[in-house]
Formats: C-alpha cells, sequence, structure tokens
C-alpha cells in the first residue's frame, strides 16, 4: 500500500466507491496519496500518466496495462442490483436475481 502513495495515482471522481475504499485504507493506514491526478475515464493510465486503482469486475483488457492485485489491503466492494417491484415477477428478471444470488455466495 505504501508504493503506491510514491508514484502518480490517477483517480475517479471523489463520489467513486473505488476511489472512498482506497483512500480509507490509505488512511487506516496513516498513509495518504501525494501526488494524485483527478480524472473522469482510465485514459490516463493507459497513456502512461500513472497508475489507477480498478476494481476486478471493471478491468477491461488492454494490451497497454498491466494489472497487478493490491497487496496489503483488503479492499471489499459491495455491488447492488435492483428493479421495479412491478417488474420483479418476470421471468427474464426472476432468472437473472437467481443467477445473481448464486453467484454470491
Amino acid at each position: 500500500m505504501s508504493e503506491i502513495t510514491r508514484t502518480t495515482l490517477i483517480l475517479r471522481e471523489s463520489r467513486s466507491e473505488t476511489r472512498r475504499l482506497l483512500e480509507h485504507a490509505l488512511a487506516a493506514r496513516g498513509l495518504a496519496a501525494t501526488n494524485v491526478f483527478e480524472v473522469e475515464g482510465r485514459e490516463a493510465v493507459s497513456a502512461g500518466v500513472g497508475i489507477g486503482i480498478v476494481s476486478a469486475a471493471e478491468l477491461d483488457v488492454d494490451p497497454r496495462i498491466t494489472a497487478l492485485a493490491l497487496s496489503g489491503a483488503n479492499l471489499v466492494m459491495v455491488e447492488y442490483i435492483a428493479c421495479l417491484a412491478a417488474r420483479r415477477c418476470l421471468s427474464v428478471v426472476e432468472a437473472f436475481f437467481a443467477a445473481a444470488s448464486a453467484e454470491s455466495t
């Protein structure tokens, strides 16, 4: 974790859940990112400006980027699915909820 504070860190906007989790994990260790470049997308990493933090579920395949697991942190992101109550009984929605429930266990 301390290594990422010594490089240019590409972060999403302040309301980003990934950013919030990272900043909380750094603060819990008495660390803070000192060289932050805030962007709305991930193109800055592809351009070589710095390193970025993304959840495994959001990681895109890009031959210009090498993905590394962040060690020393226990970052857990909770995802939610939702639909209109009136649509919950549709078979495709029920199947989606069932698949998501099976995947989460």
